[in-house]
């Protein structure tokens, strides 16, 4: 990851614009769902970027073209790291969540265990009640002798 985005820095230093739409183009998909989830929801919607009104029937194709062009003219090689990258992240993100469903799966389990020997000692706790009691009665009586 990070060798990734040192190459990235390195590409794209002194040229912030292309490294916005490099980050824009490897994330296109992100932007086509907003826009189809805001069509269901509000039957209508303008680019986030710039407002414009056709974006609601504009074709996945035509979205960020511009984008593309420009980084095919100036790093291509910028948009493949960040592709990479944002693979990379989905990636680390979900073995990150299959980490955490398995410590939780453990946890539990172990919980389950403890719930069970609790258990286990209240009822011989309970059991043991009764001669404790007898056995402290003996020994007063003993005492008193």
């Amino acid at each position: 990851m990070k060798d990734l985005s040192a190459d990235i820095e390195l590409l794209s230093k002194n040229n912030k614009m292309l490294n916005l739409l490099s980050s824009l183009s490897a994330n296109k998909q992100v932007l086509i769902e907003y826009r189809d989830d805001a069509l269901k929801e509000n039957g209508d919607v303008h680019c986030p970027v710039c407002g414009s009104e056709i974006f609601a029937t504009l074709d996945k194709e035509l979205i960020l073209k511009e984008a593309d062009e420009y980084i095919r003219q100036n790093g291509e090689v910028v948009k493949i790291k960040e592709v990479e990258k944002a693979s990379l992240e989905t990636e680390i993100l979900e073995l990150y969540q299959k980490i955490i469903s398995s410590a939780k799966i453990v946890m539990e389990k172990e919980k389950k265990v403890l719930e069970t020997e609790i258990k286990e000692l209240k009822k011989l706790k309970d059991e043991i009640q009764p001669w404790r009691s007898y056995h402290l009665i003996n020994k007063s009586v003993y005492l008193y002798r």
